[in-house]
């Protein structure tokens, strides 16, 4: 294996849920209020793609809320959401510390375009060898066609490249990507992602494709519930 490309929220960065149930009761809005405004596909897919900024996806959040639960609540909750940037597992940290060693390790994840303020803030600028964000790539997971855009600006082969992600669709689109891949699904949080990862360094039958993890929808910093 050449390369790893790893996804960055569901396996290195983490989401506590309580940071946007905390901002929608500070303000009065009801539990679930921005993410049924902020996450519907069309909208996600506009601000993951960078089609639009992930500034403008923000305020197009707090249009919808204001609308239906008062300009002071929506901009309240939308703000104080929007100060969390997640947090590092250091787990999964430390197994890209030692991929690193073995081989280039890439970045692909579903974002806006605040991605890169977010890797700076949880330290994780310097950690892999190349980012690939799809706001600034224009296409985002699950489109086959980011990945054959990410082994080439790796100078791989996908059958060279190993994808890890925690949403089985992406796994599969992987696979679509090119003859010979070799992508890794992640069940759920990262927690078993240590010693596959180490398996995808050495060639081991221990990490397999299509591992049945929960599907999720096509984007990124979203998946937060979260952000």
């Amino acid at each position: 294996m050449l390369a790893v490309v790893v996804d960055l929220d569901g396996v290195l960065r983490r989401w506590d849920p309580a940071v946007l149930a905390g901002a929608e009761a500070a303000f009065g809005l009801p539990a679930g209020a921005v993410g049924e405004v902020a996450f519907p596909p069309a909208l996600l897919s506009a601000a993951v793609t960078g089609r639009i900024s992930d500034a403008a996806w923000r305020e197009q959040v707090v249009e919808q809320l204001a609308w239906r639960f008062g300009r002071a609540g929506a901009v309240g909750a939308v703000a104080r959401w929007s100060v969390s940037a997640g947090e590092v597992d250091p787990e999964v940290l430390a197994v890209i510390r030692g991929l690193r060693a073995r081989c280039r390790v890439g970045l692909l994840t579903n974002a806006t375009t605040r991605l890169r303020g977010d890797l700076a803030r949880l330290g994780l600028a310097g950690e892999v060898d190349e980012v690939f964000g799809t706001a600034e790539l224009g296409v985002a997971k699950p489109d086959p066609a980011v990945f054959r855009l990410v082994c080439g600006r790796l100078g791989v082969r996908p059958g060279q490249c190993g994808f890890v992600d925690d949403t089985a669709g992406h796994v599969a689109a992987a696979e679509g990507g090119g003859p010979g891949g070799s992508p890794v699904c992640v069940p759920g949080r990262a927690r078993r992602f240590p010693h596959r990862s180490r398996a995808v360094g050495s060639g081991a039958s221990g990490v397999r494709p299509g591992c049945g993890a929960e599907p999720r929808g096509p984007v990124g910093p979203a998946r937060q519930g979260r952000r």
